[in-house]
């Protein structure tokens, strides 16, 4: 009995299979290495591999060839015509490995970033780092005062501070990238007998300068320090006086916003320009369009 037509067909194919040289990466390499160097020993210290190596592995790229790729004169190495054929295809195939490996590396040990804000930004960071965290690597957020944020900068402990300051403030040995500027009032209890009472920025930090600066001595009487955003946010709601960007203001009730509304410029601080680092300055950007959004 013959064999049928489809079954002849796959013992063909399968034939075919078992004909087809197994080629290693390091007979493509040598190969390769061989073919610009023009030596064998050239060829190995290139690849960081003995001579007697690159030799077999020379040897045994022919032999699963069948074909002779190189004529061993005096002066080195000749390619033959067969040689010259599949160079360029071997050469772009072990660029596209390498390209291919490379990415995956990099994409495995890419650099998370570390942000860090200072407390009166807290409410507007939060779905940034929400949204940022969908597509990128985000490490820690950093909430801290503007000293603290500055100095974390400098050392690398975050990659990027996004504070409100006064372009005078601003660290001359860093990268202040100004993002959208936030209006700022005095968030005083519509009713309330502690209402004079103010919680201001803590004596000697960034916040309490910037305040002073634009707006003087203007709390002789009685005052305290308090540190942060939500905890400044819940004084107010207590019976104090505080200071809050206007748009953080819009979950109190019973208060009244006392004039001026002042204008202070938020910034992104970073050790090189944000376009050195494309994680940073996608997250300035998102940053800059959730201001624009709430102000």
């Amino acid at each position: 009995m013959g064999l049928s037509d489809s079954t002849t067909e796959f013992l063909a194919e399968q034939t075919s299979v078992r004909e087809k040289p197994r080629i290693s990466t390091r007979n493509l390499r040598v190969f390769v290495a061989c073919y610009e160097s023009g030596s064998v020993t050239d060829a190995a210290d290139s690849l960081f591999i003995s001579q007697s190596a690159a030799s077999r592995s020379l040897s045994s790229f022919e032999q699963k060839l069948d074909t002779t790729l190189f004529d061993r004169t005096a002066h080195g190495l000749q390619p033959t015509e067969a040689a010259d054929e599949i160079f360029d295809a071997c050469s772009k195939a072990l660029e596209a490995l390498d390209e291919a490996i490379a990415h995956i590396v990099n994409r495995r040990e890419q650099r998370v970033l570390n942000v860090g804000v200072v407390h009166d930004l807290l409410t507007l960071t939060a779905p940034v780092v929400r949204d940022f965290a969908h597509d990128h690597s985000m490490g820690h957020l950093a909430l801290h005062d503007a000293n603290t944020l500055v100095n974390q900068v400098r050392v690398g402990t975050i990659d990027l501070a996004l504070i409100a300051s006064l372009r005078e403030q601003l660290p001359a040995d860093l990268v202040a990238t100004p993002m959208r500027s936030m209006q700022f009032a005095l968030f005083r209890p519509a009713e309330g007998y502690r209402a004079d009472i103010v919680a201001l920025p803590p004596e000697g930090t960034w916040e309490r300068a910037t305040f002073r600066a634009l707006l003087g001595d203007l709390h002789p009487g009685p005052s305290f320090e308090a540190a942060g955003g939500a905890t400044t946010k819940r004084l107010v709601r207590e019976g104090f006086s505080a200071y809050l960007p206007l748009c953080c203001g819009e979950d109190l009730e019973d208060v009244q916003i006392v004039e001026p509304i002042f204008d202070i410029q938020v910034y992104a601080i970073t050790r090189d320009a944000l376009s050195n680092n494309p994680d940073a300055d996608r997250f300035a950007q998102i940053f800059s369009a959730t201001i624009d959004h709430e102000t």
